[in-house]
């Protein structure tokens, strides 16, 4: 499913994400949400799991706000898949 329709269908249209590269060779998706909304969102990807075909985590950033690193840029920079 493609970005924009995955956002759409879990309430986060327009917001900024990242469509990332993962080790097995699928794609991941980020969107930037609030603190204050992890859980809600979180709630909201996992009921439309049986649409997207993809599993929700949950991760914060490194730096907060305003300490000049974009949020596209840390996670970017990151090795997300690292175990």
């Amino acid at each position: 499913m493609e970005a924009g329709l995955l956002l759409d269908r879990i309430g986060l249209t327009g917001r900024a994400h990242l469509v990332v590269d993962t080790p097995d060779g699928d794609q991941a998706l980020l969107v930037e949400i609030s603190i204050d909304e992890m859980l809600q969102r979180w709630n909201d990807a996992r009921a439309a799991i049986a649409d997207t075909k993809r599993w929700r985590v949950v991760c914060s950033s490194m730096f907060p706000s305003g300490y000049g690193v974009s949020w596209a840029d840390q996670f970017r920079e990151r090795d997300l898949f690292s175990r």
